[in-house]
């Protein structure tokens, strides 16, 4: 189903980000690309300090958002200090029309 006002990939995660009380620390864009008849949009998403459950939350509300966005790779990571606390590393894509 295709929208009459696309947003894009930057204003889909921040609004997703927010909506679950988390903080990205790194969300940037990069390269766009035509596939066919459609562009995709990708992204770069860093969240330090975050829980399993919200991981777990946060995939979720990707899988079922709205928007054609899909996870293309993804890294967690413990960190030293507090082995409850991960740090994600996203790269999302978006495909649109234009």
């Amino acid at each position: 189903m295709e929208r009459k006002k696309s947003r894009g990939i930057i204003a889909i995660l921040e609004r997703t980000v927010k909506d679950l009380n988390l903080h990205a620390n790194t969300l940037k864009p990069l390269e766009k690309r035509k596939v066919l008849d459609l562009y995709e949009n990708d992204a770069e998403l860093i969240i330090e300090s975050i829980d399993l459950n919200s991981v777990v939350n946060l995939f979720y509300k990707i899988e079922n958002s709205a928007e054609p966005v899909k996870i293309k790779k993804a890294s967690i990571k413990t960190t030293f200090e507090n082995p409850d606390k991960f740090r994600l590393e996203l790269l999302l894509s978006l495909m649109s029309r234009k």
